[in-house]
């Protein structure tokens, strides 16, 4: 196990998420139960953890655009903003036949990976 400590924004109208900033939001976490802290130390499994950003990400961006892909060609996530792509992945959720997790693991995904989002390729 490792200790992983993530710092953020307690957002506002939802006090079990924390965001890296509101304006765009991109959420960090959410808990189950109980509210959020700006700070918070998390246990996790150490054999998940990987120092290559790009390995961790990998999943998700597979699942991304095998789901996407299906049924038109997926948007690359650079082609929108962070604040943009909640409303895209919302509308499309119904149709891709995806659960609410995995939309939130898509989102991160398009909001990290966006033209303003937080990894740079």
């Amino acid at each position: 196990m490792a200790v992983v400590e993530i710092a953020g924004e307690v957002v506002n109208d939802k006090e079990n998420m924390v965001a890296l900033k509101k304006e765009p939001f991109v959420t960090f976490y959410k808990l189950n139960e109980g509210k959020a802290t700006p700070k918070a130390k998390f246990l996790v499994n150490a054999k998940k953890l990987n120092s290559d950003a790009m390995i961790a990400w990998e999943e998700i961006e597979l699942m991304y655009y095998d789901t996407c892909s299906s049924c038109h060609a997926a948007h690359k996530p650079k082609e929108h903003l962070m604040g943009e792509w909640e409303a895209y992945i919302l509308a499309m959720q119904t149709f891709a036949k995806i659960n609410d997790d995995e939309k939130d693991r898509i989102l991160r995904f398009m909001q990290a990976f966006a033209k303003d989002g937080i990894v740079k390729e």
